[in-house]
Parts: C-alpha cells; structure tokens; sequence
C-alpha cells in the first residue's frame, strides 16, 4: 500500500510544469503584444504632444509674421 505523500506529489508536478513547454508560444505572442502596445501608446502619446506644440508655435509665428493692410489700400495691400 503506498502513502501520499505531498512533498513528492509537488516536486513532481513542479518537474511537470517546468518540462510542458505547450503553452509557451502563447504566452510569448502575448507579451510580445502588450509590450508592443504599451510602447506604441508611449510612442503616440509622446509624438502627439510634440506634433501639437511645433503646430503651435508655427501658428503663433505665422499669426506674428501677419501685416494687414493699411485702411487707404486698394486690392490686396497694393
């Protein structure tokens, strides 16, 4: 008659887990994905702030560099 033993049940189904490698190509295109993700949410975060600040100053520079025309003009500041 052969006793359960806990100890011997565990560290074989450690042994198991660590030999079953079935599932590791899932795991792997998962983390691959998310830290794809991750970085393509960094990378657009980062790139729209920047977009938005050079958006920015060449409006503020194009509104500054604007001369209207005097009142007596004719046409287009002749």
């Amino acid at each position: 008659m052969s006793t359960f033993s806990a100890s011997r049940f565990a560290q074989a189904l450690a042994v198991q887990f660590i030999s079953d490698d079935s599932g590791q190509d899932l795991i792997e295109y998962a983390l691959l994905t998310a830290i794809i993700g991750i970085s393509g949410v960094l990378i657009l975060k980062t790139l729209a702030t920047t977009m938005g600040s050079a958006y920015t100053a060449r409006n503020t520079a194009g509104q500054n560099a604007w001369q209207p025309c005097p009142p007596q003009s004719v046409g287009p500041c002749s």
